[in-house]
């Protein structure tokens, strides 16, 4: 199984997540409360769970108190 890139607490930046669902969160800076690993290759349960990204590892990010899930690892930075 895939190993996390960032863990819980880390503070991260939302780069370009290409999904319109989290489009006006680009740009913006919190902090991981949350990791999940969904199968990369598991299209029905990413598709079932609204999660967009080709990787497997994905996030909940706090930002300005409000809790925003199924953020891909590719849209995040440090």
């Amino acid at each position: 199984m895939e190993q996390a890139k960032y863990t819980v607490g880390q503070k991260v930046t939302i780069i370009s997540t290409k999904d319109p669902n989290f489009e006006k969160y680009e740009g913006k800076s919190g902090v991981i409360v949350e990791n999940f690993i969904v199968s990369a290759d598991d299209l029905a349960v990413k598709k079932s769970l609204g999660l967009s990204g080709s990787g497997s590892s994905y996030y909940v990010v706090n930002i300005d108190g409000v809790d925003v899930a199924g953020l891909p690892e590719e849209s995040l930075k440090p």
